[in-house]
């Protein structure tokens, strides 16, 4: 598993972020997103997709016109995010893949925080949806899905997997009896704990990934049920 991050730390007290002077892309290099009003699970996500230079990549490299055409054919229907309705008080949204494009130029090329008013717009949200927190990893998964389907039988086909799906393996051997299973299965993303089973504080990723991978008995009443033993501990 590669995790891979970036961070820009400057002294607190050197820094008046209320200041009329205070400019964030002279002073750090980038500029943020704007909450439009519980939107931050959304903007962490956006950011941290953004500086993936990889995905930002393989974004930029989608034909949006031959989307709009696919869309048309397929009766304009994407998958969305749970919504209240779709807002058209400033026209046709526009489609996902064509908003995700301008939220990430407009990171890169904007001296001012970004607008993601039409992005959620693609999703289908209108103004109440702003308003309620919804599930960054659905996002995600929506997100990259969509991507997925734009690229098939493109060049590019095949770029989100090979990015960000990982594979482990499940492996159950019986205390008692010669019996052992194994599974593998793929994934995009893992859910990792910030507090051990038994209550204790987590304090970095390499921790959370190794609660996530320990050994775990299966005996008392969560025996596992062996194929031809029965139930066995484990």
């Amino acid at each position: 598993l590669c995790v891979r991050a970036q961070c820009y730390v400057r002294q607190a007290d050197g820094i008046n972020i209320n200041s009329d002077n205070y400019n964030t892309k002279k002073e750090t290099g980038y500029i943020g997103l704007k909450n439009h009003g519980a939107t931050c699970y959304m903007n962490g996500l956006l950011q941290t997709l953004f500086h993936v230079g990889e995905f930002r990549k393989i974004v930029f490299s989608i034909d949006c016109e031959a989307e709009q055409e696919m869309e048309k054919e397929q009766d304009g229907s994407i998958s969305k995010l749970p919504s209240s309705q779709t807002i058209d008080d400033e026209g046709k949204a526009p489609s996902l893949i064509q908003a995700l494009q301008n939220v990430f130029f407009k990171l890169h090329s904007s001296d001012q925080a970004v607008d993601c008013k039409e992005l959620m717009r693609s999703f289908g949200w209108d103004n109440t949806d702003a308003f309620t927190q919804h599930d960054a990893q659905e996002l995600n998964r929506i997100l990259c899905d969509r991507l997925e389907e734009q690229m098939k039988g493109t060049s590019m086909d095949g770029s989100i997997k090979k990015l960000f799906e990982g594979e482990m393996e499940n492996y159950i051997q019986c205390m008692n009896v010669d019996y052992a299973s194994k599974r593998n299965e793929t994934f995009y993303d893992i859910q990792l704990n910030i507090r051990s089973e038994r209550g204790n504080e987590l304090r970095s990723i390499e921790e959370s990934l190794e609660e996530f991978t320990a050994e775990e008995t299966l005996d008392g009443d969560n025996l596992y049920e062996a194929e031809g033993h029965g139930k066995q501990a484990a």
